[in-house]
Order: C-alpha cells, then structure tokens, then sequence
C-alpha cells in the first residue's frame, strides 16, 4: 500500500486541527512528543509501557544514532529506583530529568519498538553514557579476559 498515512485510511502527521483529507471533518489533536512523531537519540531518557506484570517507566536509548531512523526497534536499559549498588547499574538523579534518583539497569537491556517510546524525559550527559558503556560491557561479561 503506498500513499499517505490518510489515504491508507491512518492519521495524517501534524499538529492540532489539521484535516485528514480533503473532505474529511476529523480533527487530528495534538499529540505529547513521542518516539512516532520526534527523532530519539542515543543517550536519551523515554517512558515506555512494557508489558505485565511490569509498567510504565523510565528507560535509556542505547542504540547507535545512526541506526536509529533504519530501524522500528530500540535497544534500551530500564531505570529503577531500587538501587543496588551492583556494577552493572549507573545512578543517575535530578539533573537528567527525573524525579527522584534511579539505576539505570545494564542487566535487563531490551530491545522495543521505538514508537512505544511516549514522553521524553531528559538526556544522559557524555560523562554518564561513558559510565554506562562501562556498566553494559561488565553486565555482558565483556568488562575483561577471559571473555568466555
């Protein structure tokens, strides 16, 4: 099916009041920047809803930049506020827009569909992300020999 997303009978892309289609009377509202209307990128804190009997929380954008527009998934590390101190996590707080401190947790990486990204939260800084890498290769058993 080729066309636009309202000639195959979707919702068009834009911003509040914009018709359909010629003709058509539905309005189209304004929609919170998510993953399926705003590029994500490496580094950036999203909500996603995972499934039961988990929720809705934070999660880090881990996959390369420039492969992100390519795919319709995303590899991310889940953010929880239990902190465990385990080398595999990164603690992060306030200053990349959450509400209270979190882990960001290298052990259960995912990979999702990036249109279930729904809020922008904040971004992690250079410094951190390095922390992260350091965090994900200990997680994956790469951090050092032998790698078995």
């Amino acid at each position: 099916m080729g066309g636009t997303p309202a000639a195959r009978g979707g919702r068009p892309r834009g911003g509040g009041g914009v018709r359909a289609a010629a003709g058509d009377r539905r309005r189209v509202r304004a929609r919170p920047r998510s993953a399926a209307v705003a590029e994500v990128a490496r580094g950036e804190i999203w909500q996603f809803a995972f499934p039961r009997p988990d929720r809705r929380r934070p999660v880090l954008v881990l996959t390369r930049q420039d492969m992100i527009g390519r795919l319709a998934t995303v590899t991310v590390a889940p953010l929880t506020t239990t902190i465990r101190g385990a080398a595999s996590e990164v603690v992060v707080g306030t200053e990349v827009g959450l509400k209270q401190p979190s882990a960001i947790n290298l052990h259960h990486v995912a990979t999702v569909p990036r249109a279930g990204l729904r809020s922008y939260v904040g971004t992690v800084p250079g410094d951190l992300m390095l922390r992260v890498r350091d965090a994900l290769l200990f997680a994956l058993g790469f951090a050092g020999p032998p790698y078995v």
